[in-house]
């Protein structure tokens, strides 16, 4: 059966999707505070992680048909990206095929529905530029999340 579990999060709240180590689906609600099912150890993570504390979360996993295998194979390539890193649109391009994927890669970030799980907010330009940023909150949450892995240095605001 699946849980679902709301942690405090900057302005608002990580709303988690999950049946064991599954993930359905992260996503940030802004202005909207909750707190609620934090026990599991699902949501425990996501509280250190909050709390401004390196988490992996590499033993989750993905749920299937959330997207096509162009996309699983994007955030596949994104979640190697270390805590307190970045890379650029160009380089995970270059893991799923090539650099001439690179906005077909943008794309699929912009579907992502494994907020924080999929570290799509550690992606930027090459030219150290943020790029985009899909998710409720928009580049301000982009640049927060960055803020609190210490990855701000690498980009040009």
């Amino acid at each position: 059966m699946k849980s679902i579990s709301y942690v405090p999060f900057y302005k608002g709240s990580l709303e988690i999707v999950y049946e064991d180590y599954v993930i359905f689906g992260v996503r940030y609600l802004h202005m909207v505070k909750l707190r609620k099912n934090l026990e599991d150890e699902v949501p425990s993570m996501f509280v250190r992680y909050a709390g401004g504390r390196e988490v992996s979360f590499n033993e989750l996993v993905l749920a299937k048909g959330l997207g096509s295998q162009f996309d699983y194979n994007v955030w596949r390539a994104a979640r190697s990206i270390p805590y307190g890193e970045v890379r650029s649109y160009g380089w995970l391009a270059e893991k799923v095929g090539g650099k001439r994927y690179s906005r077909a890669v943008a794309m699929s970030l912009s579907r992502n529905p494994f907020l924080i799980v999929v570290p799509c907010h550690r992606v930027i330009r090459s030219n150290g530029g943020l790029g985009g940023f899909s998710s409720e909150g928009g580049l301000e949450l982009k640049k927060y999340m960055l803020g609190l892995e210490n990855a701000l240095r690498y980009v040009k605001i």
